[in-house]
């Protein structure tokens, strides 16, 4: 049998209390769910994903309080991202509370909180508690943002209930950054559609001048790491997002010929002359592109007789704005032509 798909927020809650799974939608992508209270559902989140336990878990929160009562301290950092953006697309690192289930932060002395801008997410949390949910996708595929998508990663999971929460309006993950308070500095782990730009502003403004690093790629050759090599955050894996089909980043001018491009993917991956090799074309509006992405790249593998795809990077689709958009499709290609 096929999961259930549902819009009662009754029928989510009293899932989640009976111990079972929800698909939640946020206005990233949707989350695979469970109480974090559940200790068993909450491996069972690490199982139906495949999902390693060396990867922590983001805890989605209803708000600040949620927040506080799952870490250590609550510094005036926090305060300002949280006030600024949440709800929002940005998750906040800190040390965790003695109380949290280490199974959650895969062993660390630090979680993830963040409070999503989705009404039924956020109501669902009100009513059962905070959820540790990451995207409700098979471990390192392509995340989800319709109920579609979850249903076609699970077709089978009977026991499975998915929120319809309709299309995820931001369509990739959220930023993760860590508030390192012994060096008084901002760590990005994970780029997102809040970017360090605004970051950065929203703490000047509040008389906070803070160092923020990028060591979003310094984990990104981790791709044997075991339980007791935690990484910091989700997405830090050289190798995630992946589609069905191979896909390659052709560095090129917007004037290209798809034609010539498409030869060079092939070759970049031993296709031959007679693959079908399709391009994945991005919106020229970052936000827009990003909201698409994963829908974009599920429909070009699942086209009949598609045996690849590949997707242009061009000068105009650069800047800060983009980052998040090509740290995606990066860890999600198999390979890049052009320097």
């Amino acid at each position: 049998m096929a999961p259930t798909i549902t819009r009662d927020i009754k029928v989510a809650a009293e899932t989640l209390r009976a111990g079972r799974l929800v698909a939640v939608p946020t206005e990233t992508v949707y989350g695979l769910a469970a109480p974090i209270a559940d200790a068993d559902a909450v491996r069972a989140v690490f199982e139906l994903k495949e999902r390693p336990l060396f990867d922590p878990l983001i805890v989605h929160v209803a708000g600040e309080d949620d927040a506080r009562n799952l870490v250590a301290t609550w510094p005036k950092e926090a305060r300002v991202l949280a006030a600024r953006f949440w709800p929002g697309p940005l998750s906040i690192v800190l040390e965790k509370a003695e109380s949290v289930d280490p199974l959650i932060t895969a062993g660390l002395d630090t979680i993830a909180v963040r409070c999503p801008d989705h009404t039924l997410a956020r109501d669902l949390i009100s009513i059962v508690g905070p959820l540790a949910a990451p995207s409700a996708n098979r471990f390192g595929q392509t995340s989800p943002t319709n109920p579609k998508h979850v249903l076609d990663e699970f077709p089978d999971a009977d026991s499975l209930v998915i929120l319809d929460g309709g299309e995820c309006e931001g369509g990739i993950e959220s930023t993760v950054v860590r508030i390192d308070q012994s060096n008084r500095c901002i760590e990005l782990l994970r780029p997102g559609l809040i970017t360090p730009g605004e970051i950065a502003e929203a703490l000047r403004e509040a008389g906070i001048e803070r160092d923020l690093f990028d060591l979003s790629g310094e984990f990104s050759g981790a791709s044997n790491n075991s339980e007791e090599d935690a990484i910091p955050a989700p997405g830090m894996l050289r190798r995630h997002y992946q589609p069905r089909r191979p896909l390659v980043i052709v560095r090129a001018d917007a004037g290209a010929e798809a034609a010539h491009l498409s030869q060079q993917a092939a070759a970049m991956i031993g296709a031959g002359d007679s693959s079908l090799i399709v391009e994945l074309d991005l919106d020229g509006s970052p936000l827009l592109a990003a909201r698409t992405l994963y829908a974009s790249m599920r429909e070009a593998a699942e086209r009949e007789g598609v045996e690849a795809m590949f997707v242009r990077r061009t000068p105009e689709r650069s800047g800060e704005a983009w980052t998040a958009i090509w740290n995606r499709l990066e860890r999600a290609a198999s390979a890049v032509v052009g320097s």
